[in-house]
């Protein structure tokens, strides 16, 4: 029966995988976790008007492919009664956890914690819908900045990791606040970009980085409240502080939990209670695979130092060798092929919750996006998410695309893809409006 307002319910599951797992999110690891620092959590949001329903869920994970997506809504939807565009699963793209998908230099996810990750958030989505009750929801925004672009010039007119606060990042904190009848809060989730690589290859210990440092300090503002962190489009995004210690790490989530409880005690928009949920999946455009002349040289450069690796004792400069040798072989065989006109598939989810959207888009999404869907989307609010229902890839903008670097070039690489086309921005652009649009009229 429909109810004359919003309903939501909110739960937590402990998804720590075991010690040895191998990490994700770094190729100069060379062995599994030693450890485990602080719990890794998923998350649920579950939100309904009384017809629509939107299941909100954040798992402190690097990222997953489409296919473990795919397990998830399955499991979700089967025990919930929920189909896919319904449900958006969030990582926050700590690179101090488990290994998700398989990548040529970073070695092969545990299969069995996979495995069991499809049914620990089936059990979540069950106990967020059984908490369901009457909430207000509403949507505050204040100042925050944990991160800087990490897209250095060098002399030479390309492209380094490194700082360029030059260039755009996130400088605001979105906060998404469920009260219940007698003004506490049920939960409250909060969106930001930056990756999570405070802690860096060095650490073996399984962490949730500064996101989870400022999980923690809002948990004891927000006592018996479900706090959730959604990743942002963080794809140009590192924090201030990279490769360094945990007392770093808490240092920044504890700004960001300044950040979000500032904000969450603003005045915000009042919700009006509609659900509605949609997605699509865009095509983009990729360069082709290079001439086989060229294609043959690339393979013979990797040989090349695939085996003076092989000569020293360096794990990780074999694993980089590794995958480049292995990525060098598969670019040949495409070329072989004939392969032209390739494509990458980037999913985009997207809900409308009264006069606010949010869309999720699967990869490691440059900042710029963000705010270029917000500034055209039709909705009163958008917040734009990375790293959601999947992770197809880096999504540069069309104006980084020819400044090469990690997430333009060789981070393809460990994803299998090859280069995107500048293309490819105006195309997100554009279908992310029209599916907007669509769920602005529905």
């Amino acid at each position: 029966m429909a109810t004359a307002g919003f309903q939501a319910g909110a739960a937590c599951v402990d998804i720590t995988p075991p010690v040895g797992t191998p990490m994700g999110g770094f190729a100069a690891r060379t062995h599994g976790a030693t450890g485990v620092h602080d719990p890794l959590k998923a998350r649920a949001i579950a939100i309904s008007d009384g017809t629509g329903a939107l299941l909100l869920i954040t798992c402190d994970l690097l990222s997953l492919p489409y296919d473990v997506v795919d397990e998830m809504h399955a499991a979700i939807g089967k025990a919930c009664g929920l189909v896919p565009e319904q449900i958006l699963i969030n990582t926050s793209h700590t690179h101090s956890g488990p290994l998700i998908r398989g990548m040529k230099g970073m070695g092969q996810p545990d299969a069995v914690y996979a495995a069991n990750l499809a049914a620990m958030l089936s059990g979540l989505a069950q106990m967020a819908m059984a908490d369901m009750q009457p909430v207000t929801l509403s949507l505050h925004q204040g100042p925050l900045q944990v991160g800087v672009n990490r897209r250095q010039r060098t002399a030479a007119g390309g492209t380094v990791l490194g700082r360029n606060p030059e260039l755009p990042a996130d400088r605001t904190v979105q906060v998404l606040r469920a009260d219940r009848v007698d003004g506490t809060p049920v939960a409250i989730l909060f969106s930001h970009a930056a990756h999570g690589v405070v802690l860096g290859s060095r650490n073996y210990l399984i962490s949730g980085d500064w996101m989870g440092y400022a999980l923690r300090d809002l948990e004891r503002v927000y006592p018996g409240t479900l706090v959730a962190f959604a990743q942002g489009c963080c794809g140009n995004v590192n924090p201030q502080v990279v490769q360094g210690t945990f007392t770093d790490a808490q240092r920044l989530g504890r700004r960001a939990a300044g950040g979000v409880i500032m904000a969450a005690e603003s005045d915000g928009m009042r919700l009006t209670p509609r659900v509605a949920t949609a997605r699509c999946s865009i095509h983009l455009p990729q360069f082709d695979p290079p001439p086989i002349g060229e294609a043959e040289e690339q393979v013979q450069q990797a040989e090349n130092i695939l085996r003076e690796a092989e000569e020293t004792e360096d794990q990780a400069r074999l694993q980089y060798a590794q995958a480049f040798f292995a990525w060098s072989v598969w670019l040949r065989n495409l070329t072989c092929d004939g392969v032209k006109n390739r494509a990458m598939r980037l999913d985009v989810s997207a809900a409308a919750i009264g006069p606010c959207a949010i869309v999720g888009m699967a990869g490691e999404v440059f900042y710029e996006y963000s705010t270029n869907i917000a500034a055209a989307s039709p909705f009163d609010a958008t917040m734009v998410w990375g790293t959601t229902n999947g992770c197809a890839a880096y999504l540069p903008t069309a104006a980084e695309i020819p400044f090469g670097g990690y997430e333009v070039d060789s981070a393809m690489r460990y994803y299998r893809q090859l280069r995107l086309k500048p293309d490819a921005e105006l195309l997100v652009q554009r279908e992310t409006q029209v599916l907007l649009q669509r769920l602005h009229g529905a």
